[in-house]
């Protein structure tokens, strides 16, 4: 099974416009799909999340800043509520809004999707089988349901990746880069270093001679410093009402107490469960000082890393297998949101109902599809090493963005929607493997529809 080379022109003819045809066909299958997905299932905010990111939206939205139940808060970061407050300022607090707004960004990261696999398999083929699965992902269609900063976050991600690689050794085009990735840093600041392993991939994959180290040197320098203009005004205001140094949120020592605290369990649906105890003295002290409160937290989590190390340990590392072990935590959610004034039936009566049959029916294909795509990238990988493409380091970025945000789930704790940022890379293995695996006959097809595009 031999993929193209991502060091060699694209393999699919320069149908250029015309491909893009398809692709755009693929990005309106894709819109469909969710637009029919939030009118069949009606969810509204009600897990801890999505309340807050609609109260403290809603609040910025109406001139008072970044406040819940009164006060000033940084607890979480401020990308996706400046975001919906952006919207809100114009619709008013609105769920369906920020549904439709889901649905825009889930078209922008297809395009997105496309071009970086364009890029690093040098195949427009690839591209569109890139589109056409993350326009079918199951999972992903369930987050456009919900006031979530998912769908937000994974399009600044890719928008950033790409950005970075069409850059091209341009100093303006790196720093417009760089403010973009600034921006995908204040949604969920793990972000922070995928830029910054992205260009050194990047540098590594040009051919020889190389440009020299001070050229990624100063590169490297650009990239920070657009970075932190993005920063350091919230590290400026957290620090007005914390007195305290905070980058993006306040939440790092609640994060970290997840992960490590023997106290942690996982209760229903694999959620973490906390004592109530614990629960109650946080939230009391979250009204009085929120950094106070995350202290508390981080204290507890230290002292136990001090004191269990084998034992806390056990539990980090356990964090990876929540992050990876699924991909219908989407769909879950959905269920704990449901909407039952819309739908006319109580939630008592969910049990016995269609729609649960549907969305357990739901749930099957999207575990079945997340498996295949695990096994198509892994296919792809392995086709790679096979046939001596393994030494293109952008083809391995994919696989370093996994691990990377594996190894934030062991330290700050793992859930199933934590690796989503990771799914668009996986996809576009399981794509070129896709590819590699088309018949001969199909591809013949697929040149002529091409070729025929632009009749």
């Amino acid at each position: 099974m031999k993929q193209p080379k991502p060091s060699s022109p694209p393999t699919d003819g320069q149908a250029g416009s015309r491909v893009h045809l398809f692709v755009l066909g693929g990005i309106a299958l894709g819109v469909v799909l969710r637009l029919l997905y939030i009118l069949l299932v009606p969810t509204t905010p009600g897990v801890f999340d999505s309340v807050y990111y609609m109260r403290t939206s809603a609040s910025i939205a109406a001139g008072l800043g970044y406040r819940i139940d009164g006060h000033l808060t940084n607890t979480w970061p401020i990308g996706y509520p400046a975001m919906l407050a952006t919207i809100f300022m114009a619709t008013g607090p609105s769920v369906l809004a920020a549904k439709l707004i889901n649905i825009a960004l889930a078209a922008m990261s297809m395009w997105f999707s496309y071009r970086i696999a364009v890029q690093i398999f040098r195949s427009r083929y690839v591209g569109l089988l890139t589109v056409l699965l993350m326009a079918c992902y199951a999972n992903q269609i369930a987050y456009s349901a919900e006031v979530m900063s998912e769908s937000l976050f994974l399009c600044c991600s890719l928008a950033s990746c790409y950005l970075m690689l069409a850059q091209g050794g341009s100093p303006w085009k790196l720093a417009l880069a760089g403010v973009m990735c600034g921006v995908t840093t204040m949604v969920k600041p793990q972000f922070l270093f995928i830029p910054l392993a992205l260009l050194v991939f990047e540098h590594m994959a040009r051919p020889a001679p190389r440009p020299p180290l001070r050229i990624l040197a100063r590169s490297l320098g650009i990239l920070a410093l657009t970075i932190a203009l993005i920063m350091v005004p919230w590290i400026v205001r957290n620090y007005r009402i914390t007195g305290h140094v905070q980058l993006v949120s306040g939440n790092s020592g609640l994060t970290l107490f997840l992960s490590t605290s023997p106290v942690v369990t996982r209760g229903e649906l694999d959620g973490m469960a906390v004592p109530r105890e614990i629960m109650d003295t946080y939230g009391r002290m979250m009204n009085t000082n929120e950094y106070e409160a995350d202290r508390w937290l981080r204290d507890q989590a230290i002292d136990a890393i001090k004191t269990q190390p084998i034992a806390t340990a056990g539990r980090m590392l356990s964090q990876a297998w929540y992050l990876w072990k699924g991909d219908v935590d989407g769909i879950r959610l959905n269920e704990q949101n449901l909407d039952f004034a819309q739908l006319g039936f109580s939630r008592e009566s969910y049990p016995t109902s269609t729609l649960r049959y549907a969305l357990l029916g739901l749930k099957l294909a999207a575990a079945c599809f997340y498996v295949l795509i695990l096994l198509l990238a892994g296919m792809a990988l392995v086709s790679a090493v096979r046939h001596g493409q393994w030494r293109d380091p952008l083809l391995w970025f994919g696989v370093f963005t996994a691990l990377y945000y594996s190894a934030v789930a062991v330290v700050f704790h793992g859930e199933s929607r934590y690796h989503l940022p990771a799914m668009p890379w996986l996809v576009m293995y399981s794509a070129a493997a896709l590819a590699a695996l088309t018949s001969g006959q199909a591809r013949r097809i697929y040149a002529r529809l091409s070729a025929g595009a632009a009749a």
